[in-house]
């Protein structure tokens, strides 16, 4: 825009001085022309000749080109004048730009503070939690977190429209360059990711009461592999192992189908070529032992501890919540839940249910 500018300016003074040439001339020659006739109508006592009239049309086409040369004048004038206030307004539209890019960057600064904190808290509850007999805080525990997840939501949902609308208006101005706009989505899809970890939280963390019912554990168990069968790779097999198939549990059907295929998810995940999984039951006198098996990757002996915490991940896709539900789902039946686990030789979850006397 500079360069237009400066190159709009010089035509202007090219026609500025091309302007008073042709004025110069034409007055020399007016000048010479009214000598001319006055002397020539004085002596000879008659009308102009045939050359005064051509001098005077060849002034008046004169005075036509110096009127366009004004008009053309004129009208780079204003164009200049245009160019400058559209200068103008897009310096102001990159400020306001700039402005809102800061203020987006330390309400995103801010959010990732508030996620943190939010983690220590629910990693904090989870160990004090251990201390206690966890059969008596289950429901209470499970209603804490939900009532922490709303309200952080409600929080979050205070601002993200101001948020949104911010990064909207950044990213649709013509006046922004591609990389404000390349930093501004990264913002926007961190600020997605956020909303989307406690909208999920708020789902995996909200339990209806517990609908026990006695069940056959291998129908349910068969009917949760018919489930998820078109979810397993042609590469992983699936064997089951029903040390008494009559054998029959209270169970909530629902949550205990979200159990243990989120317990099969995981196990299908972790294997990255050819491998297995094994469901297998067990009954020890009162205890029913159910057993997850697979030949996956294993879990890294640095994250063996926080495997149930909240929004602990290694996948980017996931926000972390899947094994912290099924923690919560096993304490709601009074159950226990434990695993062992070797890199790159797999992972075998194990659920204890005790039924009392």
């Amino acid at each position: 825009m500079e360069k237009n500018i400066e190159s709009l300016k010089e035509r202007v003074a090219k026609l500025k001085e091309k302007s008073r040439n042709i004025t110069g001339k034409l007055g020399a020659k007016a000048a010479t022309s009214a000598g001319v006739d006055t002397q020539v109508m004085a002596s000879a006592g008659h009308a102009p000749a045939p050359a005064m009239l051509r001098d005077k049309s060849r002034e008046e086409e004169l005075l036509g080109r110096i009127s366009l040369v004004e008009q053309e004048k004129a009208l780079l004038g204003a164009r200049i004048e245009g160019l400058l206030n559209e200068k103008k307004h897009l310096e102001q539209t990159v400020s306001e730009i700039s402005r809102a890019n800061e203020r987006l960057k330390n309400r995103a600064a801010e959010l990732e503070k508030s996620k943190c904190r939010a983690e220590e808290e629910l990693e904090n509850a989870s160990r004090v939690l251990k201390k206690y007999d966890l059969t008596a805080w289950n429901k209470y525990s499970v209603d804490l977190v939900s009532q922490f997840i709303n309200e952080a939501n409600r929080y979050f949902r205070t601002t993200q429209g101001m948020i949104r609308e911010a990064i909207g208006m950044c990213i649709g101005d013509s006046g922004a360059n591609e990389t404000l706009k390349k930093k501004i989505a990264v913002v926007e899809e961190k600020f997605k990711e956020v909303i989307d970890v406690f909208l999920d939280a708020k789902t995996k963390y909200t339990f209806e009461s517990v609908k026990l019912e006695r069940i056959n554990l291998k129908s349910v168990v068969e009917a949760v592999l018919h489930k998820n069968s078109g979810k397993f790779p042609q590469a992983v097999s699936i064997e089951t192992k029903f040390q008494d198939p009559e054998k029959v549990l209270p169970l909530d059907p629902a949550l205990f189908t979200e159990m243990l295929s989120e317990l099969l998810a995981n196990a299908s995940e972790s294997i990255f070529q050819k491998g297995s999984i094994t469901i297998e039951t067990k009954t020890m006198g009162r205890k029913t032992i159910v057993e997850v098996a697979d030949t996956g990757e294993g879990i890294p002996p640095h994250l063996v501890e926080k495997i149930f915490c909240p929004f602990m991940t290694t996948k980017q896709d996931h926000t972390g919540l899947g094994l912290a539900r099924v923690y919560w789902i096993v304490q709601l039946h009074n159950a226990k839940i434990d695993f062992e686990s070797k890199v790159n030789k797999g992972t075998k979850f194990t659920i204890i249910f005790t039924e009392e006397e």
